[in-house]
């Protein structure tokens, strides 16, 4: 199959890149009003009521899609050899119990296989070679040939006809010349953010100006934008464990095998798809609607009137709009509305 690189769109306000190279590697990436990059989980959990499929898009090839997308995208990042994967090496659990102290992946069923030595644990794959043609679990990225028929499908989806980057900021930026405003984006600190974050993330300070006028507030980037630079295990695991993303001031040590700021036996890898917030992430996130009285509120979003985090949220969806609505007027923050 020759090289390809489409945009879908199977959900109504849902674009996806799709790209395969020459050299027969595929990636796939998505954006969605409220996330971007790897966004299949996403897109799984919205109930099938919700779904507003484009044309050409139903259920069955919706699903397809996202079968693919989970099982072909970076097919080139393998760690195990074809016999390996056969065998399904990384499918085997080690129970925790047996494994103190080891700092490995796990799951609700126990530690991977795969990320535990053998002399850890007699069960341990990690650098075990393969009986078949001896290549050592984990050594190396390989690359695993996408089928024929997997290639044949997505060259199949309906185009979009659109550019989803280059649509979506274009929409922002248009409204920001409209109506003469600016957006500045100013890297604070790189920390955990929301309430429920398990990682961290780059955290900057959004300020909006018309005129005279300015309205400053801080603004948590999606972790798949945060960081130039990600930590990961020697052996290129992603290192999933709250402490991933480098500030982006942060650049590479000459030595990176052990040595301060990264910890014993990791590495670092440089985030493709590393940016600051764009007007777009910003203008689409902000609070452009009066959030009411604190009871609409919570019938609207679902929060318990009791609960002091709702009153707490409440207040600051509420003086962001009230600061929102000194920059602009109605009729603008409701042209604003159109940008999600």
């Amino acid at each position: 199959m020759n090289a390809f690189k489409k945009s879908v769109s199977p959900l109504a306000k849902v674009f996806c890149d799709i790209k395969y190279t020459g050299d027969g590697k595929l990636s796939i990436s998505g954006n969605m009003p409220n996330g971007g990059g790897q966004i299949n989980t996403m897109l799984r959990e919205i109930p099938e009521e919700e779904r507003e499929y484009m044309p050409g898009w139903d259920a069955e090839t919706f699903n397809r899609f996202l079968d693919v997308w989970d099982e072909w995208h970076l097919n080139d990042m393998r760690a195990g050899c074809e016999h390996q994967r056969a065998e399904k090496w990384e499918n085997k659990r080690i129970d925790p119990v047996e494994v103190p102290g080891v700092i490995a992946n796990r799951d609700e069923r126990g530690v991977l296989a795969i990320w535990v030595r053998k002399s850890e644990h007699p069960e341990g794959l990690l650098c075990e070679p393969c009986p078949v043609c001896g290549y050592k679990y984990g050594s190396a990225w390989l690359k695993e040939e996408v089928p024929e028929d997997v290639l044949s499908f997505l060259v199949s989806l309906p185009d979009s006809g659109i550019d989803p980057g280059d649509s979506y900021n274009e929409q922002a930026e248009k409204f920001l010349a409209k109506t003469g405003a600016t957006i500045t984006a100013e890297h604070k600190e790189t920390a955990k953010y929301f309430d429920d974050d398990k990682e961290t993330r780059d955290i900057y300070q959004i300020t909006i100006t018309r005129g005279t006028r300015s309205y400053s507030f801080p603004f948590g980037q999606s972790i798949n934008n945060s960081g130039k630079y990600h930590a990961i295990n020697i052996y290129g695991k992603n290192q999933n464990n709250g402490n991933t993303v480098f500030p982006p001031t942060w650049e590479p040590p000459m030595v990176n095998r052990g040595g301060d700021p990264l910890k014993k036996g990791m590495d670092y890898k440089k985030n493709p798809n590393f940016s600051a917030p764009s007007a777009y992430d910003v203008l689409a996130a902000i609070q452009k609607n009066d959030p009411g009285t604190f009871h609409d509120f919570c019938m609207d979003f679902g929060y318990d009137e009791d609960s002091r985090r709702a009153e707490k949220t409440y207040e600051a969806v509420k003086e962001e709009y009230t600061q929102l609505s000194r920059l602009f007027t109605d009729s603008e923050l409701e042209e604003m509305q159109e940008i999600n």
